[in-house]
């Protein structure tokens, strides 16, 4: 082996032997790793371009070693995880430089630089788990301008480059009329019935999409009735209006009414939800009702079965979207220092969803509804009957404390007549 070579091979491995010292016993050298070295890589790189680019000798050997060193370094972290070793990179070029010189280590000619030129890229799409194409061998992380140079230059090799602009126009164009070529056989073997067909299915698709509804369970909280409102006859606990765009199941101690007549004197009519032979307690899908309940927060939970569907409901609903209130409509709300009820909504507000009201078909004189359960008006001498610790309402919805014969009351939202 010749002198130099032996002292060429001497100062390299003093190289790797001060890499693992340094690794072992440099605090800084051994906390570092590929991500926290890499913005320093690029950074040797650009000053050894510098040195070049000034024709500095002496520099660009001091940053080849800069260089020489991150590849070392590189070498030996990779080597504690026993992925590879400095041994393996060198064997891996070497392996590679033997293979894409076969006019060198092979049996190929190449005459000048210009024929290694051209053989180069698909050289490099023959090795093992080489590019896989002419352009994927450049790097992401380059600069633009320079990643746009690379592109060109690769593409130059495989017969992409031209001396003159018109050239490339007549490229472009021959291109262009190959795709318009591949657009008319396309469309000439679609019929015109086929076309009508996609379109149908399309159309159908989006309906079912529009129809698609994520049931969840709905959680409410309800406001509280006090004694002083009047215009629930009979109601107790906390009430709420409510709708929703997929049938709910009525929990266990909530009761839920829709309205089954209005008229413009001020009175709505309710009559409660219930189970029938084919259908479960609960309120249908966009159908507005009233919920009260003992408990001021409840769950709708989404009906898995079905539910049949009151004739003649007279609430609206918002249940899939707010509406927006027209000309005579009333929302349940608790005015300040006032009785919760069904107030007139100021025309042009919006409803937010999952709520109900109720609209009139002609202007009323009352600017609030009293809500009375559907009973059948029953006679009954005095009020002796009822519990006698129930409030008593007239129908203007006004407390009383005495009643007169042949008068018509309200208690525990029944109505009665005084005999």
């Amino acid at each position: 082996m010749e002198v130099n070579m032996e002292k060429k091979l001497e100062a390299f491995k003093r190289l790797l032997n001060i890499m693992d010292e340094l690794r072992a016993k440099c605090p800084w050298d051994k906390k570092q790793t590929f991500d926290s070295l890499r913005a320093n890589t690029i950074e040797e790189t650009y000053e050894l371009c510098d040195a070049i680019m000034k024709k500095d000798t002496k520099e660009i050997k001091k940053e080849l070693g800069d260089v020489l060193l991150h590849i070392v370094f590189y070498s030996k972290i990779a080597s504690e995880t026993n992925d590879f070793d400095i041994a393996d990179v060198c064997n891996s070029l070497c392996d590679k430089l033997i293979f894409r010189h076969p006019h060198v280590f092979g049996e190929e000619n190449a005459q000048n630089a210009g024929e290694v030129e051209k053989s180069w890229e698909q050289i490099k799409q023959k090795e093992k788990d080489g590019n896989k194409s002419v352009l994927a061998g450049v790097p992401d992380a380059l600069p633009a301008l320079i990643k746009c140079y690379r592109i060109q230059d690769k593409a130059r090799n495989v017969g992409f480059d031209w001396k003159e602009k018109e050239d490339i126009w007549h490229e472009v164009e021959e291109e262009l009329n190959e795709l318009n070529q591949l657009i008319v056989e396309a469309e000439s073997k679609l019929s015109s019935s086929n076309l009508d067909n996609i379109q149908t299915a399309i159309d159908d698709l989006d309906n079912k999409m529009s129809e698609l509804v994520i049931k969840t369970p709905i959680n409410l909280t309800l406001a509280k009735i006090s004694d002083t409102d009047n215009l629930l006859y009979g109601l107790t606990g906390y009430i709420g209006s409510f709708s929703a765009p997929y049938a709910t199941l009525i929990p266990y101690g909530v009761e839920a009414y829709y309205a089954t007549s209005k008229d413009n004197m001020g009175y709505i009519t309710l009559t409660p939800c219930v189970a029938t032979g084919t259908s479960a307690k609960g309120v249908p899908a966009n159908f507005g009702v009233i919920l009260v309940s003992q408990n001021q927060n409840i769950t709708m939970e989404p009906a898995s079965g079905h539910i049949d569907t009151p004739a003649n409901n007279v609430f609206g609903n918002s249940a899939s979207e707010a509406v927006v209130m027209g000309a005579n409509c009333y929302v349940l709300a608790k005015k300040q220092e006032q009785s919760i009820g069904f107030y007139l909504a100021e025309e042009g507000t919006t409803l937010k969803t999952g709520k109900a009201y109720i609209q009139l078909s002609n202007s009323s004189q009352t600017s609030a509804l009293r809500l009375v359960l559907d009973e059948t008006v029953t006679g009954i001498n005095g009020v002796a009957t009822e519990k006698v610790d129930a409030p008593i309402y007239d129908l203007s919805g006004r407390r009383v404390l005495n009643t007169v014969k042949g008068g018509i009351y309200i208690q525990n939202g029944k109505k009665f007549i005084v005999k």
